[in-house]
């Protein structure tokens, strides 16, 4: 009978129908300020509380007990209905105040909140002087008629036949009973808006009434949940009739509008899809989201009108898909309130608010290209090696390192690499106490390997592979998934356990600053309320819990940052804790938070049976969204030193410190080796494998070329290193070489002052620049070639003045105050000579 009962109440109730505060009346074991832990309620509290929830509502908890309760910890506003347990709180000291009687009064009669209690209010109600001096009446429509309630035991109660349709009884049999204490009662009369009985008792006496009262509503049961006399443990509350009617009245009396709490980029903009989405959420679980629901806003290049699609990603949480993008533009979603969607109360509240419009995606879908390409010289000699940049046409993915060969024509390849710090320059990584390390290297599958030598390796698996996407060293979680070991992380347990202490690390872009819950991205756990250790992003904080003898088992309180967050930026977060409690928090090497958290970690205090995971709970409801690069876990607290070291040894994906990125649009490399003979002849530049920050990969990239050469041509007269040329003259320049073989071929260049090479002239050795204005000035170089080799003069500059007599006068100026310089020496140097004889 109780399975059918349980069955009958989870097929009627509907996922998430509405925020429930829960005014709990046994006094946990609670911290100040802070809910209790549903552990520490008694059986009755608890087992209503995971009725109310398996019905799908999200139940809070009042921060203190119901005769502490300000309505202000917290306010009844914030939620669609008030359940006020006061079962065992008969005392004139135990008597919710009526400041915050008042303020309940108010949030029903005027805010339309709902209201459900039972038999001890109105005892509370009879206590002169200290209750609640009648002021609750219109919350509490049954009234005492003959004092302390009856023995607890069994009771049965009957639909009033009137009100058999009611949706209070929804679910219910006509009759059924169940074990408690009540009082014997009467309806309290009202001048207006009179309340209605629903059931009675084997006496005849009302069981269970309903009132509106102001824009709100009103329940009220006969049964006081959780009193119960010496020796008798109160079951009320786990009866699963007596769960129903508790369901049924948060859902009768939830007549508050539910809201869009907002629209969020499910990914990451820019982006080369043509698919985008975006997660959509409510304050209360809804239904009638439909794609008629949405409009989709379009500019730039997109030439199509995308299709939408919906789909229900829990009660709250939408999931709208626009597909069919193509082009380059830009795109957002419009909620457009149409009057369709509705919470799941037996109201069906429509949905408040004007349409709202979420945050905009940028699709790029053209490919990048180089379009400049430069070298610090044209020809490369024998044991020389050249240095290329190349510019990209928009920014680029510098994570990535594109590769750049120099085909010679007989001797292969000629590798090019970072300019700047290698990676392999780079400081090693602490391996001392290294328990699991993940750096994402795999590039590719469902599986994380633990590249970490301690003990057996860790593996995890990626939940949902269609959720990632794999970078160069990292991973992309694109959309809510989890990634976790199959079984206990042992090794974890062990080490941790023996020493004490722990180090949390994690390399990471964070996709935004509003993630939260925290948002799990390291997570040896077993559900949202139990773990033993968690590092995590809640809002622009980084957060972490370890789980302690004076923590609770959710590992709280926790420590955070004080900000810190960068969505979009690549960092470095590290969390230590060592034996003594003592705690800190680093971003990018510099210590953010000094903290203590008292107890021991231990056999006793840790759970050996749970697993490891990265970027959510084992719940799936705290996923975190982003770039992962790396995550590790110690069994000490590593030193100020070794994190510094760690953070210099970088994410193991070439984006730190190797200077091959001089910003986001120039890639800058040298030759690996010095040019042999064996090179000699025309070099062929290539790129390959460069991508824009939306993804696109580069277009096939025209070929460059430089001349490899292994000597023998020698240039025995060029033009001055310095000269001056009149605007309006003209200006010769000559070059002689010796050693030729076969014809020569001349090639003039002037540098701009971009430091890019501009072909002049004709091929000849000899450059004649007429009419020359100031744009002329610069350095000018002759490149001569023959059938085997290359020479290359020094940088001749040139200055172009306004006339020569100028340029002359400064010459004749500077001549003079040499020999006037010369003169006084040589008289400085008789002087001394004189004097010695």
């Amino acid at each position: 009978m109780l399975a059918m009962a349980w069955a009958i109440l989870t097929l009627l109730a509907p996922a998430n129908a509405a925020n429930v505060l829960l005014i709990w009346d046994d006094d946990a074991n609670s911290v100040e300020n802070t809910p209790p832990l549903a552990s520490e309620l008694n059986a009755g509290t608890q087992a209503l509380i995971t009725a109310l929830e398996a019905a799908g509502n999200t139940v809070a908890l009042s921060n203190k007990t119901q005769h502490q309760y300000t309505a202000l910890n917290p306010a009844p506003a914030d939620f669609d209905a008030v359940v006020h347990l006061n079962g065992n709180t008969t005392s004139s000291l135990n008597v919710m105040k009526s400041s915050a009687v008042l303020k309940l009064l108010d949030y029903v009669q005027n805010q339309g909140g709902g209201f459900i209690s039972s038999e001890n209010t109105e005892a509370q109600i009879e206590i002169p002087f200290v209750g609640l001096n009648r002021a609750m009446e219109d919350l509490m429509l049954l009234d005492r008629v003959d004092g302390p309630p009856q023995p607890y035991g069994p009771m049965t109660v009957t639909k009033v036949p009137a009100q058999l349709n009611h949706p209070l009884l929804t679910g219910l049999q006509n009759q059924f009973s169940f074990t408690g204490n009540r009082m014997n009662s009467q309806l309290r009369p009202y001048g207006s808006q009179p309340a209605t009985v629903l059931l009675t008792d084997d006496v005849g006496a009302p069981a269970a009434a309903v009132r509106d009262f102001g824009i709100g509503r009103v329940v009220t049961f006969h049964h006081a949940g959780n009193f119960r006399s010496v020796g008798n443990l109160s079951t009320t509350l786990q009866d699963p009739d007596v769960q129903q009617l508790y369901v049924n009245a948060v859902r009768w009396t939830d007549q508050k509008a539910p809201s869009l709490v907002g629209i969020e980029r499910a990914a990451s903009t820019p982006t080369n899809a043509s698919n985008v989405r975006y997660t959509v959420t409510f304050s209360e679980g809804v239904d009638g989201v439909t794609p008629s629901d949405f409009k989709a806003n379009i500019a730039g290049g997109l030439n199509i009108v995308p299709q939408i699609q919906v789909t229900e990603l829990s009660p709250t949480q939408y999931e709208v898909r626009l597909t069919g993008l193509s082009g380059t533009g830009s795109v957002s979603l419009t909620l457009l309130n149409n009057g369709s969607i509705v919470d799941r109360s037996f109201n069906q509240n429509p949905l408040a608010g004007d349409p709202f419009t979420g945050p905009t995606y940028f699709v790029d879908a053209v490919k990048p290209v180089i379009q400049n390409f430069t070298t610090d010289r044209l020809v490369v000699l024998e044991g020389e090696k050249a240095t290329l940049t190349f510019e990209f046409s928009e920014p680029m993915q510098t994570s990535l390192k594109p590769a750049v060969t120099i085909q010679t024509e007989t001797n292969g390849n000629i590798a090019a690499s970072p300019v700047g710090t290698p990676i392999e320059g780079r400081p090693d990584r602490i391996d001392d106490g290294l328990l699991v390390l993940y750096n994402f290297d795999d590039g590719g599958g469902t599986t994380v390997r633990d590249s970490a030598d301690q003990g057996d390796a860790l593996d995890l698996t990626i939940a949902d592979p269609n959720a990632v996407s794999w970078g160069n060293s990292y991973l992309s979680i694109d959309a809510p998934t989890i990634i976790d070991s199959s079984g206990p992380a042992t090794k974890l347990y062990d080490g941790v356990t023996a020493s004490g202490a722990l180090t949390l690390e994690a390399w990471v872009r964070p996709a935004n600053s509003v993630q939260n819950g925290p948002a799990r991205i390291v997570n040896y756990a077993v559900h949202s309320g139990s773990r033993n250790a968690t590092l995590g992003q809640d809002g622009s904080n980084y957060v972490a819990r370890v789980r302690t003898n004076e923590t609770t088992v959710n590992g709280t309180p926790d420590v955070a940052t004080d900000g810190g967050v960068t969505a979009g930026a690549l960092q470095h977060v590290v969390y230590t804790r060592d034996a003594s409690g003592a705690t800190r928090f680093y971003i990018d090497g510099v210590l953010v938070d000094e903290d203590s958290i008292s107890g021991e970690i231990n056999l006793s205090t840790w759970d050996s049976t749970f697993a490891f995971a990265l970027v959510n709970e084992f719940t799936r409801d705290r996923p975190w969204l982003g770039d992962i690069y790396l995550a590790a876990m110690y069994d000490r607290a590593l030193a100020p030193a070794e994190i510094t070291q760690n953070f210099a040894a970088g994410a193991d994906d070439g984006t730190i410190g190797d200077g091959t990125w001089k910003g986001a649009f120039i890639y800058e490399v040298s030759f690996d080796r010095s040019v042999v003979d064996a090179d000699a002849g025309t070099g062929i530049i290539r790129v390959s494998g460069a991508r824009d920050v939306p993804g696109n990969t580069m277009l096939a990239n025209e070929e460059y070329t430089v001349t490899l050469i292994e000597g023998g041509l020698i240039i025995v007269a060029q033009p001055p290193a310095f000269s001056y040329a009149a605007s309006g003259s003209t200006k010769t320049l000559k070059v002689r070489v010796f050693g030729g073989v076969g014809p020569l071929n001349f090639e003039w260049f002037r540098e701009d002052e971009n430091n890019i090479l501009v072909p002049v002239g004709g091929n000849a050795d000899t450059l004649v620049l007429s009419d020359i204005d100031f744009d002329d000035a610069g350095n000018y170089y002759c490149v001569v070639t023959d059938a085997l080799n290359v020479a290359q003069t020094d940088p001749a500059f040139i200055e172009v003045v306004a006339s020569l007599q100028a340029a002359n006068s400064y010459t004749i100026m500077a001549l003079t105050a040499c020999i006037v310089m010369l003169a006084s020496l040589i008289l400085l140097i008789g002087a001394a000579e004189r004097k010695d004889d």
